[in-house]
């Protein structure tokens, strides 16, 4: 049987426990408690939870409240009881935290600070809260991998010999996209239909931005496009970060943050091998919300002496910049995307509206999207969607269910002042000759 610890048979100024209880009762808060005997609200409510929380884990003394253990490892910490219209109870929320304060009960990875549990009056529970915070040495862990990743030398990729004319056209404008990478993400061929892990996520991903600076116009300026989920996932398990889905990860999170940190080094030196100027995104993904800023934000100071490297800055989930006449939006496509016309015209006119200045400015507008796997052209008033496909083959649960779409890279050339002119696209059958 558990107990909560020593309460004290009378309340503040000689009040009896039991007296405050039965004004609760009858009054229903702390606050009509206090004000009716002259005390402070403060006293009314510590005291009368630590009765509740005495009767809820010694004995059941109100037939009101039902009998409750805490979880292995736990101590009730607090009690609060809702009462409804008539004064009975209708609910609990218990708080609980680990017997002893260095133990982690729960979770191998997180240190749990506290359970709070929404109990109706017949016990079962309604909803559950657990509050925890990252292992100390995790955390420092996870940091110095991705420091290391950044000191790490890269393998240089031998320029390309250009084909024609060797100066650079300062008309022209490349777009190097690189989306749905899921790096760290594992898929088995029988299930998936290809393989896919660290290792074969790195080599095609150099080798596509190989093959689309190669194909692509002699472009003055370019921009590499890391087009939202660059990484499969943000925490130290392999779920997603907002809704807890399970995932196929292949290696711990420290070496897949390595591996996604001298991708995207290599891919940006490739471009500034061939462009004069070198824009980077680094666009926020549903399944890596949190390494999308953290990424973004070490390459600003990576490249803050590189002139000719300029990193998008922008901590909104949609991104814009403006090429002479040209408007070019970004967004991963997990809130709004070209899926459908409706869609469509919905992120058009949120870009009109959180871009007005450049948005004013441009005669063409062009929103780049991804999320969805697939290639798809959607164009309303204003402006065209662009969702670009993705060179990683499906996991289990998108094989489980159906899901699959034709392997792609694309990149696209423009005009600063007529818009699109040339797209190049590179699939996984082409780098595997190379």
């Amino acid at each position: 049987m558990s107990t909560f610890g020593r309460t004290d048979e009378r309340a503040p100024k000689g009040i009896p426990i039991e007296a405050l209880a039965e004004k609760y009762e009858e009054l229903g808060s702390f606050g009509q408690v206090a004000t009716h005997y002259g005390i402070k609200q403060e006293g009314v409510s510590r005291r009368l939870r630590a009765y509740w929380a005495k009767q809820l884990g010694e004995k059941n003394k109100d037939e009101d409240i039902p009998n409750f253990q805490p979880g292995a490892g736990r101590i009730i910490k607090s009690v609060s009881k809702q009462l409804d219209a008539d004064g009975k109870a209708k609910a609990y929320s218990v708080r609980e935290a680990a017997v002893d304060e260095e133990e982690n009960f729960t979770h191998p990875l997180d240190k749990i600070k506290r359970v709070s549990t929404l109990r109706g009056a017949d016990g079962r529970i309604s909803a559950q809260w657990t509050i925890t915070t990252e292992q100390e040495g995790l955390q420092r862990e996870a940091f110095d991998q991705i420091i290391e990743g950044f000191q790490e030398s890269i393998p240089r990729i031998v320029a390309q010999p250009r084909v024609g004319s060797k100066s650079l056209s300062t008309s022209l404008h490349n777009n190097y996209v690189l989306s749905d990478a899921h790096i760290g993400s594992l898929a088995w061929a029988p299930e998936s239909g290809a393989d896919w892990d660290l290792a074969i996520a790195e080599e095609m991903l150099v080798k596509a931005m190989a093959a689309m600076i190669d194909q692509s116009a002699l472009a003055d300026s370019c921009t590499v496009a890391l087009l939202g989920d660059w990484m499969h996932y943000d925490k130290f398990e392999a779920v997603t970060t907002l809704s807890g889905n399970i995932l196929d990860g292949d290696g711990r999170q420290p070496k897949m943050n390595k591996v996604a940190i001298r991708v995207a080094r290599n891919v940006i030196n490739q471009a500034l091998q061939k462009h004069s100027k070198v824009e980077v995104l680094v666009a926020e993904g549903n399944h890596d919300i949190i390494a999308a800023n953290w990424l973004r934000e070490l390459f600003i100071i990576a490249y803050e002496n590189e002139p000719r490297v300029q990193v998008i800055d922008d901590p909104r989930p949609y991104y814009a910049t403006l090429k002479g006449d040209t408007f070019h939006g970004w967004h991963h496509g997990h809130l709004k995307g070209a899926s459908n016309p409706k869609s469509a015209k919905d992120l058009l006119g949120l870009f009109a509206d959180e871009f007005r200045e450049l948005w004013g400015q441009a005669k063409k507008v062009y929103i780049n999207t991804g999320h969805f796997h697939f290639a798809t052209e959607s164009e309303e008033r204003g402006g065209r969607v662009l969702q670009h496909p993705t060179l990683t083959t499906r996991d289990s649960w998108a094989s489980r269910r159906g899901y699959g779409s034709i392997r792609e890279a694309r990149a696209s050339t423009y005009h600063l002042k007529y818009g699109l002119t040339g797209t190049v696209n590179i699939s996984p059958e082409m780098l595997a000759e190379l």
